[in-house]
């Protein structure tokens, strides 16, 4: 009987005592860690809800106060727009929101959706004439554009395109056969028609812009300032002109 049971014992696999106790630590401190990630995420959620819950009567005043400096500059950018001063010489225009939702009067968030532009790093071309440049003038503190080059126009296609499928599905363009698809009718075929339709403000230029999504894009490194200060005044906002095309490809 003791051979059969020294038979039956050399089957397992000894484990020393040291492994076991570091195993045992490690379980107890994984328990520790996910008791303490619940624990926190309850407290931020439950800062979250008073915060959204209970204002202070100081932040209704910098609410109030930050609307109504909005709404200056705004008269000011409109008394700009409607001046005469001459519109680029450039085709086409690709224009970037720079700032959120946040402390945006209504009649520049109504432009602001004209455009395609309902967020933040969000991009557009825009075909120069001028009643656009009008609108583009009236909310130079939120946005900033420019001239893009054809390679500029490219870039943007081909690593941040999307188009529109099925009307409202944004799918990404990368197969030349949704473009024949959706844009064959046009005379259109692949990406290179897209880009050359885009850069010569083409008769289905239009067409081409309704059919691509707005361009999400990234921050650039240099980050942005979320002050609406013109590039006059050492600012990010306003008409870079050439100067665009470095921001796009630092924002791809």
């Amino acid at each position: 009987r003791s051979n059969a049971m020294v038979k039956k014992n050399e089957n397992f696999t000894r484990v020393p005592e040291t492994i076991l106790k570091r195993r045992k630590t490690v379980d107890e401190l994984k328990a520790k860690h996910i008791e303490q990630s619940a624990q926190q995420k309850k407290k931020l959620e439950r800062i979250k809800a008073q915060k959204s819950t209970f204002k202070h009567a100081e932040d209704f005043v910098k609410e109030a106060r930050a609307v109504q400096r909005s709404r200056v500059r705004d008269k000011k950018y409109t008394k700009k727009a409607e001046r005469n001063i001459p519109d680029p010489t450039a085709p086409v225009l690709f224009v970037i929101r720079l700032r959120g939702i946040t402390k945006v009067t209504p009649d520049v968030r109504r432009i602001l959706h004209k455009f395609r532009l309902d967020n933040g790093n969000e991009g557009t071309f825009v075909k120069v004439d001028h009643p656009t440049m009008q609108l583009l003038r009236r909310i130079e503190p939120y946005i900033t554009y420019g001239a893009p080059t054809l390679e500029s126009i490219r870039e943007l296609i081909t690593k941040r395109g999307y188009a529109k499928a099925d009307g409202a599905r944004r799918v990404p363009l990368s197969d030349n056969r949704m473009v024949e698809e959706h844009l064959g009718s046009c005379g259109m075929l692949c990406v290179e028609d897209l880009v050359h339709e885009l850069s010569q403000a083409g008769p289905n230029f239009d067409k081409v812009n309704e059919f691509l999504w707005p361009f999400k894009l990234n921050t650039p490194p240099h980050g942005i300032t979320k002050r609406p200060v013109h590039l006059l005044t050492k600012g990010e906002s306003g008409d870079r002109a050439d100067a665009i095309n470095p921001l796009i490809a630092s924002m791809l």
